[in-house]
């Protein structure tokens, strides 16, 4: 449950437009963890605080999470593999939708995330948030997976006011509003 609680600030987050490594820290289980600190380059090369070059989708390769991933995701998904504390986020995308998918260092899917818009959300999650808000426009549509829990938070906008409201379980709550200044 604590995990779900910091998925749902890491989407608040990301909708106010935070940083993406910030708000993956906030999701992990420890609270107090910092993201190692590295540098990107180009070609997948990263060096960390001690100096040294390394290719992350070279170590993702090596370790025990690439084959779970690819039961999860298929051979054709993206690596693109960062570090987040001890563990290793994969950013790709798939079926339309930007997948962020954090894997323990053994191997052990602790989470997805994925963004997309109002065509990503299935038929029946849409039937249920358009009952209610049918003259809202669906400007994001956010899936969270994480221990057995699919959770969808959307996003709306009218020309008055942004909504934003979570889907589980066939139930629908709304979470945050805000009123737009004209």
């Amino acid at each position: 449950m604590k995990q779900i609680f910091f998925a749902f600030a890491l989407i608040s987050l990301d909708l106010l437009g935070t940083a993406q490594s910030l708000s993956q820290v906030a999701l992990h289980k420890n609270e107090n963890a910092k993201p190692a600190s590295i540098s990107f380059t180009t070609d997948a090369s990263v060096t960390n605080n001690a100096g040294t070059l390394f290719n992350l989708n070279a170590v993702a390769s090596s370790i025990k999470v690439q084959r779970p991933f690819i039961a999860y995701f298929g051979e054709s998904a993206e690596n693109n593999w960062s570090r987040v504390g001890k563990d290793f986020l994969n950013r790709f995308h798939s079926n339309g939708l930007l997948i962020n998918a954090l894997f323990t260092k053994n191997g052990r899917l602790i989470y997805t995330i994925g963004y997309g818009t109002e065509k990503n959300l299935p038929a029946d999650i849409r039937k249920i948030v358009k009952r209610q808000y049918y003259d809202y426009t669906i400007t994001m549509a956010i899936d969270v997976k994480e221990s057995n829990h699919d959770i969808w938070v959307i996003k709306l906008d009218s020309p008055s006011e942004q909504i934003t409201v979570r889907v589980e379980d066939g139930e629908m709550e709304q979470v945050q509003q805000f009123e737009k200044l004209n």
